[in-house]
């Protein structure tokens, strides 16, 4: 999914909220979670659960990779907001003499692998 780090954010700030005071592991972390008592989200958290349900039920196709065809990979990154990457393949074949040429493909020609993506905390933003 597309961004997920970052549209998944406010729901993972809940989370961390809410495990705050917990134990760490075991029995009586899932005892304390199990007993809390859940507050009426916010808007942004609303709507960070209708965009991630809305991305689960798009219409994404992902393949499996092929280690015949080439593998490409393009990553991006940003302070505020994460990192993240996309791996995938390219429909058709690919001269081996051209790869090194090839502009970015249109996305009719791309089949997509995986998508990775990770939300920086704070102190990670600064280096």
């Amino acid at each position: 999914m597309p961004f997920y780090s970052y549209i998944s954010q406010p729901l993972q700030d809940r989370k961390t909220e809410l495990f705050k005071r917990a134990l760490a592991k075991g029995n009586p972390r899932k005892t304390f979670a199990a007993r809390q008592a859940f507050a009426y989200p916010t808007g942004s958290k609303r709507a960070s659960f209708t965009a991630l349900q809305k991305a689960l039920t798009a219409d994404t196709v992902l393949v499996h990779g092929n280690l015949e065809r080439f593998l490409f990979c393009d990553i991006d990154a940003s302070k505020k907001r994460g990192i993240g990457a996309v791996v995938y393949h390219i429909k058709g074949d690919l001269p081996q003499d051209s790869i090194d040429k090839l502009p970015y493909p249109p996305r009719t020609k791309v089949e997509l692998i995986m998508f990775l993506s990770r939300a920086l905390k704070d102190a990670k933003t600064r280096y």
